[in-house]
């Protein structure tokens, strides 16, 4: 016959005890930080993968140029099948300068939705390089610690009890 005493880890005590011990919000933490990276790595992964499946590239007209400190922009006009369409993206700084207002730019957009676009050579490759994999290191660094030390916790506490 089984016990129908509830399980240690439905008992108040346990929760409260685990957000005490160090250990347990130092994984949560590595846990947290970890879920977010990864979810960024994994929205910028999804979106260069839509603009490598339905992308579409486009000769466009540079109407205006603007550099915000480290931030160089340009902005462009180009046509597709459903119009005209108005646009802007960031460059990088050797671009910038060697591109003039009139000058044309070859920007990638994507089929479905033209007013999703940006320059051919922006892409977000370094981000999810650097994004992904710690969000992986960081994620299971925080999970490991998590398991082990709520582990550790509940069986302290069945000692104890």
């Amino acid at each position: 016959m089984q016990s129908t005493q509830p399980k240690l880890a439905d008992k108040p005590g346990f929760w409260r005890a685990a957000y005490g011990e160090f250990w347990v919000r130092f994984g949560s933490t590595w846990f947290v930080v970890g879920a977010i990276f990864l979810g960024v790595g994994l929205i910028l992964l999804a979106g260069e993968w839509r603009y490598r499946s339905d992308g579409v590239t486009s000769p466009a007209l540079v109407t205006g140029k603007e550099q915000r400190g480290e931030d160089f922009r340009i902005d462009y006009r180009f046509d597709t099948p459903h119009g005209r369409v108005d646009g802007s993206s960031q460059v990088q700084e050797e671009m910038w300068h060697k591109l003039q207002v009139n000058d044309t730019v070859i920007v990638v957009y994507r089929a479905h939705n033209p007013h999703v676009n940006r320059a051919q050579d922006h892409d977000n490759w370094t981000l999810i390089a650097i994004f992904t994999p710690l969000g992986v290191l960081f994620f299971g660094i925080g999970a490991i610690l998590l398991t082990k030390h709520l582990r550790d916790l509940r069986k302290r506490m069945a000692e104890g009890a």
